[in-house]
């Protein structure tokens, strides 16, 4: 772990309570996708934040045509500036400095680091239908409540999928929808029936090329 990396695990043991989204990914490059997970996940949960966790090499994605963890930092912060919570988006390279590669390792940290926050994992409903393929997802099913935003074409694949059906033992009640600012103190898991957007990085990086 980088000096960078102790400073801000200091930093976030500051906070003294707070509820906390976590968007990680490698944002290459980040698009309005992104954005509306993270206002979204703030508009109906009430969030004090969501931090973005720029990967500096995400496991399941190919090296090939993938931007520097600098250049892919640029992007993410460039694109809070349009999101309607845009203070509270904080971009972090923050899994580069504690040396983590994988989702699981980071959050686990996280918990250990900050017993005060309540983390709650946020992913598009195409992660959630290949969730159980990631490196230890049953870390992240521990130390976070998973929120999960409605994508086109994946509803029925990820309410179906074997994560999905994990989370329905672990967690039987799922949150429809709370009001700004309540949080449910029993544990639970989120699909949020928001509006539909079809982006992908791997389509803008494809029409850059065209």
């Amino acid at each position: 772990m980088t000096s960078k990396g102790y400073q801000l695990l200091a930093k976030l043991r500051a906070r003294r309570f707070g509820h906390i989204g976590i968007l990680g990914g490698s944002f290459n490059p980040a698009h309005q996708g992104h954005a509306h997970v993270a206002d979204t996940a703030i508009s109906v949960l009430g969030l004090d934040a969501v931090w973005w966790l720029v990967s500096p090499q995400n496991p399941l994605k190919s090296q090939k045509d993938m931007a520097s963890v600098t250049d892919r930092y640029a992007s993410a912060k460039a694109i809070t500036t349009t999101c309607r919570h845009g203070r509270r988006m904080v971009v972090s390279r923050l899994e580069e400095a504690i040396g983590t590669r994988y989702s699981a390792d980071t959050v686990k940290i996280l918990a250990k680091t900050c017993p005060r926050l309540r983390f709650y994992f946020l992913m598009g409903a195409d992660n959630l239908a290949s969730f159980h393929l990631w490196h230890r997802p049953d870390i992240i099913l521990r130390h976070t409540i998973p929120i999960v935003v409605n994508r086109p074409h994946y509803r029925a694949q990820a309410l179906g999928s074997q994560t999905a059906a994990r989370m329905k033992r672990i967690a039987p009640r799922r949150l429809k929808y709370t009001a700004k600012g309540r949080h449910v103190k029993n544990r639970y898991w989120g699909f949020i029936e928001a509006r539909q957007i079809s982006l992908s990085a791997t389509a803008i990086r494809a029409q850059r090329k065209d």
